[in-house]
């Protein structure tokens, strides 16, 4: 049995699931500048249309995509996004905005060493790897240790706007998330 997503309105837009509108919230109560299915592109592996856009004050623009369970995406779906992720960088959303790490396509998906020292390889048909360390220090973290965001060892995401936000901010950020409540036509936190 196949459970479908609900669809869900918030600030105009139409999600395809509450999911992507709840990390739309967490984009906003981070104040960050978002849109919501901007493009779509063309790959060699076919059409791909990632599901934000995030702007950040330092004028970098960040791609992300979210997903349910990562053991429920298609070698196919893969595919686009490690393509995708090559071209213009690409950051997995998995599950609802929580304090944790988030990786890219190819960090997620299987890998295997390859002859003579080699580096990994990802391995085909692609899927999510059941061992993804959850303390590697690469990716898009929304809390760190130390108690404040980074994004990987050489590049804050977040940029030098968010020097001084802080665990606190981030937590709120989440719990504004969780919280939002969109039955019955309301539209979601504000």
């Amino acid at each position: 049995m196949q459970i479908k997503p609900i669809q869900t309105r918030y600030k105009g837009y139409h999600f395809r699931s509450r999911l992507e509108a709840r990390w739309a919230v967490f984009f906003d109560a981070l104040a960050l500048e978002w849109e919501y299915e901007p493009q779509g592109f063309e790959l060699p592996s076919g059409l791909y249309l990632p599901d934000f856009k995030v702007s950040y004050p330092d004028q970098k623009n960040c791609w992300f995509e979210c997903k349910g369970a990562l053991e429920d995406v298609r070698s196919d779906e893969w595919a686009r996004m490690i393509e995708f992720e090559e071209a213009a960088g690409l950051i997995v959303l998995d599950g609802v905005p929580d304090c944790r790490m988030y990786l890219s396509p190819t960090q997620i998906c299987e890998r295997v060493k390859g002859e003579f020292d080699e580096p990994l390889a990802l391995v085909r048909p692609y899927s999510a790897s059941k061992h993804i360390p959850p303390h590697n220090r690469f990716g898009f973290a929304l809390w760190s240790y130390k108690g404040r965001p980074w994004a990987d060892e050489h590049e804050n995401f977040f940029g030098t706007y968010y020097d001084d936000i802080g665990a606190y901010d981030i937590a709120l950020a989440v719990a504004k998330a969780r919280s939002a409540r969109f039955e019955h036509g309301q539209q979601g936190a504000t």
